[in-house]
């Protein structure tokens, strides 16, 4: 569910008549990591990634965010500079609202204080699994864990995705991904073309059943 599912009319008129529209190319940082903070962004079309990128140039995929999504809430509440990198992976439409307009907003909709609430427990709690499956799960694990989190349809299912964005979001190389992917698809549990793979069965999530 995302925040203007959660939103009541009058709130998401509100956000429409104080924020601006603002179109991004594709491959366009919107905000960078450490940035100041100075506006609270609403998704209505295309989709973005939030990564946190290391100063060799690494980089970890937090999420995905999709049309309904929003970012920049946690900079606009404390003043703290971004905790994160955001950029589109293709064509993107968002409304940006100023922090003074997101501060007013929150005076006038208090109801919108208690879905970011509930949002920011939500994040708290899968960054807590995140850490564990860093943690306490291995490259096989994790690239299983990635292959099926968004599985909400029944097998098999087709996902546009690169060993390299796998790569940025379990935390690993592109060619330890790619050796695990080649063995997954050796056994039949995906089939791979173009920058598409098929989940046919679900993977196990220890390379020991492999």
């Amino acid at each position: 569910m995302t925040l203007l599912d959660e939103l009541d009319r009058d709130t998401i008129c509100s956000i429409e008549a104080m924020a601006a529209t603002r179109a991004y190319p594709k491959n366009a940082i919107i905000v960078h990591q450490g940035d100041e903070s100075d506006a609270f962004y609403v998704v209505l079309s295309g989709s973005l990634q939030a990564l946190i990128v290391h100063e060799d140039g690494r980089q970890i995929v937090l999420g995905t965010l999709v049309p309904g999504d929003y970012f920049g809430e946690m900079s606009c509440l404390n003043g703290d500079t971004r905790s994160a990198t955001i950029m589109t992976r293709e064509p993107c439409k968002c409304l940006v609202l100023s922090r003074a307009g997101f501060h007013n907003l929150c005076n006038e909709h208090p109801s919108l204080i208690w879905v970011l609430i509930r949002d920011l427990v939500r994040k708290l709690r899968r960054a807590t699994r995140r850490i564990e499956e860093l943690a306490f799960t291995d490259v096989y694990g994790r690239v299983a864990r990635f292959l099926t989190e968004t599985q909400d349809e029944d097998l098999p299912v087709e996902r546009r995705v690169t060993h390299q964005d796998i790569a940025y979001a379990v935390g690993a190389s592109r060619e330890m991904v790619s050796r695990i992917m080649k063995d997954l698809a050796a056994r039949g549990y995906i089939e791979q073309a173009k920058g598409r793979i098929t989940l046919l069965k679900n993977p196990p999530f220890d390379s020991g059943d492999l």
